[in-house]
């Protein structure tokens, strides 16, 4: 990770707080472009299923939608974090910082050519 080759080269940290600052850098996951179901069409297809989409019926399709959304919330409730879930859609761009799970997340829908440079902090 580059943020650890940075810590490295700061004159001003010591080294037990370049060590931890390693260790912090390294706990961060990374979320950059889509999550990995989306590529493999049966995972995508449990992550979904139950979600029932009418082609000619918009209102009923988007309460659908929410009810599925909502269910999938509540039944995450009393269950472990899920480190590998997602919380943002496409075009977000956000920093989250969440005490268990520290994701970096930039889904594909959103990138921008400063967001990706190593130099502007």
């Amino acid at each position: 990770m580059s943020l650890s080759r940075t810590v490295d080269t700061l004159p001003w940290m010591s080294d037990d707080t370049k060590v931890n600052a390693i260790e912090k850098a390294n706990a961060i996951a990374e979320d950059i472009g889509y999550p990995s179901y989306i590529k493999n069409p049966s995972e995508l297809a449990s992550k979904i299923k139950g979600l029932k989409v009418e082609a000619d019926k918009l209102f009923e399709t988007i309460v659908n939608a929410k009810g599925f959304i909502a269910d999938l919330s509540y039944s995450s409730l009393d269950k472990p974090v899920d480190r590998e879930q997602w919380f943002f859609g496409p075009v977000t761009s956000e920093r989250l910082l969440l005490a268990e799970a520290k994701p970096n997340c930039f889904p594909g829908g959103h990138f921008a050519t400063t967001i990706l440079q190593s130099e502007i902090p």
